[in-house]
């Protein structure tokens, strides 16, 4: 419900953050929960779109500005922000929509202020802790469960995002700091090393994988779990441990564990060698069983791509000044876009079927 009078917006033509009249802004914090229309007349007076503005167009204009700017449509952003709101009963609306603004552009602390109005401070530490308020909805929207009683149960692939890269100490300096050392050490004795600029171009971007799962007859997002080296086989992923060490010895949080008996889910040509777990395509299946099996990977394969639709993921990831601190901040976007979709997912825009 809404504590008192509802923001008329259309009645005074001005953005909530801009307007003369400090009670709308006032109450545009106090409203306990926003319709879609609110959320995306909001949105695009933030954005710069007043009122005048807004009604000069019309709704699926007005629609696509508001998703180029927050990435998802206002009917996702809308049960988001009530939940939000329901675990943290200090969430701010505007803030909300600041973070989503930033998880989907990525654009500077300096773009974001004077679009938003903060300094760049204040933006820049409010930002990502609205983010990780996202991202805490995960245990919520996001669990390895099913309703329905299918032996396939779903699909896994796995991607890698490029960030900064993470700095390994060795011998009291960072890797990058050693391979420095290493290069004038070897000028000192002549000693040939044209080489050596791709390495370290190469050495200043990193890549970190996740794993992920869609529940093949609902097109949910059940299971995302990382980061993990790039270099890891998948498989490696999937059991928590290399197939020569003991199963004793594999991690029990690794999805291998998480398959009750009977269950499979469908994976690519990487994922042969447990058939008990896993359906991978092979040349005796049927044509139309290899159809089926090709729409769900290339379905899995959307996830991702729609992840790194989010600019803070399809970019190099360059936030945190160490390397726990980057890797925590990566996983944090990370999930908290897949949060997102997934109330995008829920609210008018599923995945494709693959049946």
């Amino acid at each position: 419900m809404i504590s008192g009078p509802r923001p008329q917006i259309a009645a005074t033509g001005a953005c909530p953050a801009r307007s003369s009249q400090p009670h709308v802004a006032k109450i545009y914090k106090e409203i306990i929960i926003l319709t879609d229309v609110d959320i995306l007349q909001a949105g695009l007076c933030y954005a710069g779109f007043d009122m005048r503005r807004q009604g000069k167009v019309n709704l699926n204009r007005n629609m696509t500005r508001y998703k180029q700017f927050y990435g998802v449509d206002p009917s996702a952003a809308a049960p988001l922000f009530r939940d939000l709101r329901n675990k943290f009963p200090s969430f701010m609306y505007k803030d909300g929509l600041m973070a989503m603004n930033w998880l989907f552009l990525n654009d500077k602390q300096s773009v974001l202020s004077g679009r938003w109005g903060p300094c760049e401070e204040y933006i820049g530490k409010t930002v990502k802790r609205y983010a990780t308020m996202i991202q805490s909805l995960k245990q919520k929207k996001i669990k390895f469960c099913f309703g329905h009683n299918k032996r396939i149960k779903a699909s896994i692939d796995c991607s890698t995002f490029v960030t900064n890269e993470f700095h390994q100490v060795v011998n009291g300096m960072t890797t990058k700091a050693t391979l420095v050392a290493w290069y004038v050490s070897l000028q000192c004795v002549n000693v040939s090393v044209f080489f050596f600029p791709v390495i370290l171009t190469n050495c200043a971007a990193s890549r970190k994988k996740y794993e992920s799962c869609l529940d093949i007859w609902s097109g949910r997002l059940v299971w995302l779990r990382g980061p993990f080296e790039a270099g890891m086989h998948d498989m490696t992923v999937f059991r928590g441990g290399r197939e020569e060490d003991k199963k004793e010895n594999w991690d029990r949080k690794a999805l291998y564990f998480q398959i009750k008996e009977g269950d499979r889910i469908v994976g690519d040509k990487g994922y042969e060698g447990e058939p008990s777990k896993l359906v991978v395509m092979r040349d005796e299946h049927s044509k139309e069983f290899k159809k089926f099996l090709a729409r769900v990977s290339s379905r899995q394969e959307t996830f991702f791509k729609g992840l790194k639709d989010w600019k803070i993921l399809k970019h190099r990831f360059a936030y945190g000044s160490t390397t726990q601190e980057r890797m925590k901040l990566h996983k944090m976007a990370v999930e908290a876009i897949a949060v997102i979709r997934q109330y995008d997912y829920e609210h008018g825009h599923p995945p494709f079927e693959v049946c």
